[in-house]
């Protein structure tokens, strides 16, 4: 089963601020795993009411989440960021991700 890819209009911001290699390296690995991403995600702790996944793309990570036939990639950070991520933000993000 092929998953739909649909980006959040954060994640879009994301890609748009990193250099165009980049943003393309990363695109071109969420489009390569989207035939099985489970194979290539980890999930994220302390999301078990929803759970949200990351994937590592060189010094990045994406966030998102898979539910259905789609992965929603809602952002895209650098692992030095992504760390000093806290459960308050984490909540934000599975709020978001509700809503869309």
């Amino acid at each position: 089963m092929s998953y739909k890819v649909e980006y959040t209009s954060k994640s879009r911001k994301d890609l748009k601020k990193l250099p165009l290699d980049i943003a393309q390296n990363i695109i071109l690995s969420i489009n390569s795993i989207k035939a099985e991403p489970y194979s290539y995600v980890k999930k994220i702790e302390g999301t078990k009411k929803h759970p949200l996944f990351t994937h590592r793309v060189g010094v990045y990570r994406v966030i998102l989440d898979i539910e259905d036939d789609r992965l929603l990639i809602i952002v895209i950070e650098a692992v030095r960021n992504f760390l000093n991520v806290s459960k308050r933000q984490v909540k934000t993000l599975i709020t978001e991700v509700e809503l869309y």
